[in-house]
């Protein structure tokens, strides 16, 4: 449970910080996203043309449930059986190779 709790929490200042702007920002060979809204920096003042009719902000809120709950998932099939460094370590990099790609792919 502590592993659940800890990895919400890297998953939220990772998307905060990167995720969401390498998910839905800009376009950088069709693979991922650029570094344009990083930091959100921007976000509350552009428009968004996925859901125009709620708030940006919202829209970040709302993506970034599931940029946690799928390492959440990950997280219940390997408890106990994993070091917590290392799962820190690798829903880390598995976000950023993974997680956000198939996003801005999608």
């Amino acid at each position: 449970m502590m592993s659940t709790f800890f990895i919400m929490g890297l998953a939220t200042v990772l998307w905060v910080l990167f995720g969401y702007s390498l998910s839905f920002s800009g376009n950088v060979s069709g693979i991922i996203g650029d570094l344009k809204w990083a930091g959100l920096s921007g976000v509350e003042t552009s428009t968004q043309n996925l859901a125009p009719h709620l708030p940006h902000l919202l829209f970040v809120l709302f993506q970034m449930m599931f940029a946690i709950i799928t390492p959440a998932l990950i997280t219940g099939s390997v408890a106990g059986r994993m070091n917590f460094k290392a799962l820190f370590l690798f829903v880390a990099f598995w976000s950023c190779i993974v997680y956000y790609p198939l996003a801005h792919m999608v």
